[in-house]
């Protein structure tokens, strides 16, 4: 049962902004939450219909250690006996919020999409003036993200039924469900994936504003190689002495902080081809997937490769 509520859990909805978003409905055999973007649902072993608030349920459930007891009370209180512990969770009646999956089944190799999510989703933005950069495109078989200073493409071999774009919440939930997908349900305006124990999570898909011809974007010359692994132990020893503005300045073999060398702090690498200003983060997001890099290329665009990935890093401009 604290299974089921765990998963369900992460849907719960923090305000209670719409009716029910704080509130698990358990009905038909099922435990279900939503925050009004995103709703998930588990078996549950229970024959009552109610709609706790989440929570307290949680809170309650883990502390029964013994066989336990739920009981929908007089008051409307759902309540909880295991041997010596009890607990009255409070209940509503406000229920609107729960939704239903519904559209078309497709048959999706889910192992693979989630692996594409996970890896592109450091590159995802939070730009809520650029809608896009806060999503994860599903287009053929590639899954693109991008923070409108990266871009990232994974390619994951099986083409997805339907190009669609998902909510950076949709991906953070995908990824943390232990459970790969096996179907998914497509709708114009949603997408729920069906999970073989039984489980679902829905969300609302985002309208499509990435670039019509967004491949072409990755259409640059460059060399890649190695990087070199001292890079990143330097941007983290230099992160504590960056100005405001994270940048870094990177030529001739050293990497700092200040444009100015009798300022800040710096580091010696060991590629002295790398160049350009570069934000400090934005580099950092190239260390655990990306293995080969032309950093080189420095104003114009530089690449970054990987296991099934391939993306765009763009420098900064120096300030007059």
């Amino acid at each position: 049962m604290l299974e089921a509520l765990k998963f369900a859990s992460s849907a719960v909805g923090k305000r209670a902004f719409v009716p029910g978003t704080t509130h698990f409905l358990i009905k038909d055999g099922m435990v279900r939450a939503t925050n009004g973007v995103i709703a998930m649902a588990a078996p549950i072993p229970l024959a009552v219909e109610c709609a706790p608030e989440a929570i307290p349920m949680v809170k309650a459930i883990a502390n029964c250690e013994d066989a336990t007891q739920l009981t929908l009370l007089a008051n409307g209180k759902l309540h909880i006996k295991s041997g010596a512990f009890k607990a009255n969770i409070p209940c509503t009646d406000e229920i609107s919020a729960h939704v239903d999956p519904e559209g078309e089944f497709y048959e999706i190799n889910g192992a693979e999409l989630v692996t594409a999510i996970k890896t592109v989703s450091p590159f995802i933005g939070t730009d809520a003036s650029r809608r896009f950069c806060m999503s994860v495109l599903i287009k053929g078989g590639s899954a693109y993200a991008t923070n409108n200073v990266t871009i990232a493409q994974y390619w994951f071999g099986s083409p997805f039924p339907l190009d669609v774009v998902l909510s950076s919440e949709a991906c953070e939930a995908l990824v943390k469900i232990k459970e790969a997908p096996v179907r998914a349900q497509v709708t114009k305006n949603s997408i729920t994936f069906h999970y073989e124990s039984g489980c679902w999570m829905k969300s609302t898909l985002m309208e499509n504003e990435w670039p019509l011809e967004i491949d072409r974007l990755f259409e640059v010359k460059s060399n890649p190689t190695t990087i070199d692994p001292v890079l990143f132990e330097a941007l983290a020893k230099l992160k504590p002495f960056a100005t405001d503005s994270g940048r870094v300045y990177i030529e001739e073999g050293v990497v700092r902080t200040h444009a100015d060398e009798s300022e800040g702090a710096s580091y010696r690498l060991q590629d002295e081809s790398i160049r350009g200003i570069f934000a400090l983060e934005i580099l950092m997001l190239l260390k655990d997937n990306v293995d080969t890099a032309d950093l080189t290329l420095y104003p114009n665009p530089c690449t970054f490769f990987g296991k099934n990935l391939r993306g765009i890093l763009l420098g900064q401009r120096e300030r007059v």
